[in-house]
C-alpha cells in the first residue's frame, strides 16, 4: 500500500509540473491471455484463457511520457488428483472422512478433480522520455496481485480455511518504439521491459524473487486525429527459483488523445 501511495504522489506531481506540448490520451485495454505457469504442488494443470480488461492513460509534455494502465482478469483452472483421506474412530467403528490437504492421510482415494478461479489484478506505472522522435526509454514499476477463489471439488463447491493469494511489486524498465509507415495512417509499435521484484506467496511459502520480462508487439491504426485502435501480441514471462508464470496473447487497445 506505502508503494503505491508513493507511486501515485509521484506520478501526481511530475504530472502538475509538466506543461509544454501536454496531450493526453485516454483508452481502453483488453488482452485475450493464455496463462501457463507452474510451481510446486501444482503439476499437470489445465488453465484457461482468460479475459484481461481495464483502462490506462498516457500523458506526453514535450519529451516526457508518464502511462498508466490497470488490468484485471480471471482464469479457470482444472487438476485431477488423487484424493487422500483417513479414517476417524466413532464411536465403535470406523469411517473414512476425507480432507483435500496431503498432510492428513492414511491411504489413497479415488481420483478427484480440483476446480479454482484465479483473480488477478495488475497495476502498471511507467516515466519515459524520448530519447529520439520514435523511440522512449522508461523506468516502470507493477504490482501485481493475485488470488485462488472459488473451489470446487467434482463440481462441488468446499471453503478454504484460509486465503490462498499472493501479492508483490516489481521495478524497472525498457525501450518503446514506434513508428510510421510513410503517409499512411497505419504505424507500428513495440516495446521491451524487465522489471524485478519480490512476491509475497500465501501461508508459509517463503516470500521469492521475480524476474519479468515483458514483450509487446503490434500496429496501428489512425481512425482520426484523435482516435487510435491498435492490435498487438503480448508476453509476459515471470521467473523464480522454483517458479514459472506466463500470460501470452492477443491485445486490442482503443485511445482517444486530447490535445
Amino acid at each position: 500500500m506505502k508503494t503505491r501511495i508513493i507511486m501515485l504522489s509521484l506520478f501526481l506531481i511530475i504530472s502538475s509540473t509538466l506543461c509544454a506540448q501536454t496531450a493526453v490520451t485516454l483508452g481502453g485495454n483488453y488482452w485475450r491471455a493464455t496463462p501457463d505457469f507452474q510451481t510446486e504442488g501444482w503439476e499437470d494443470l489445465t488453465i484457461g484463457d482468460g479475459n484481461m480488461l481495464g483502462p490506462y492513460i498516457n500523458l506526453r509534455a514535450g519529451k516526457w511520457v508518464i502511462g498508466g494502465s490497470l488490468f484485471i482478469g480471471n482464469f479457470h483452472i482444472e487438476q485431477e488428483v488423487q484424493d487422500y483421506y483417513y479414517y476417524y474412530y466413532y464411536p465403535y467403528y470406523y469411517y473414512p472422512y476425507y480432507y483435500y490437504y496431503p498432510y492428513y492421510y492414511y491411504g489413497y482415494g479415488e481420483t478427484v478433480k480440483r476446480e479454482v478461479t484465479l483473480k488477478r489484478t495488475d497495476v502498471n506505472l511507467s516515466l519515459g522520455y524520448s530519447i529520439i522522435r520514435n523511440i522512449t526509454l522508461f523506468a516502470a514499476m507493477k504490482n501485481l496481485k493475485g488470488k485462488l477463489d472459488d473451489w470446487k471439488v467434482n463440481g462441488e463447491s468446499v471453503d478454504m480455511d484460509e486465503d490462498i493469494d499472493y501479492s508483490g511489486t516489481l521495478f524497472g524498465g525498457g525501450l518503446s518504439v514506434v513508428q510510421g509507415l510513410g503517409h499512411s495512417n497505419f504505424f507500428l509499435f513495440g516495446s521491451f521491459a524487465y522489471l524485478s521484484g519480490t512476491i509475497d506467496w500465501w501461508q508459509d511459502v517463503p516470500d521469492e524473487k521475480q524476474d519479468l520480462k515483458s514483450l509487446t508487439l503490434g500496429a496501428g491504426y489512425r481512425l482520426s486525429r484523435e482516435l487510435n485502435l491498435l492490435l498487438g501480441y503480448r508476453s509476459d514471462q515471470m521467473r523464480g527459483d522454483d517458479t514459472k508464470d506466463d500470460y501470452k496473447g492477443i491485445t486490442v487497445s482503443l485511445g482517444y488523445t486530447i490535445h
